[in-house]
């Protein structure tokens, strides 16, 4: 596929890859977790959570939250937040 065929929004396989190779073991991720939900959200659905990288697996990572409850990211969601905060810090990575 050519740049300009792909649509906006499509995640290719090397960003895939380029996030499994940036989300090393230990760092730390956003996660938006339906599992470690509060007693009082009251039916909200899902709460943003930081915790740290446990494991690596070929469709997913596994994070450890901050309670110790274990979640699952998929690799498409990190490659999100990797868009994020390249958007955030577009001067963080000059070209030389």
């Amino acid at each position: 596929m050519k740049c300009q065929e792909i649509p906006k929004g499509y995640i290719t396989q090397k960003e895939i890859q380029a996030a499994q190779r940036y989300f090393k073991v230990d760092r730390t991720v956003i996660v938006h977790t339906y599992k470690a939900q509060g007693i009082d959200s009251m039916g909200h659905t899902g709460e943003m959570h930081c915790g740290k990288i446990v494991e690596h697996y070929k469709r997913f990572a596994l994070v450890r939250l901050p309670s110790g409850v274990l979640d699952s990211v998929l690799w498409p969601e990190l490659v999100l937040q990797m868009r994020k905060r390249k958007r955030k810090n577009p001067g963080s990575n000059p070209r030389k």
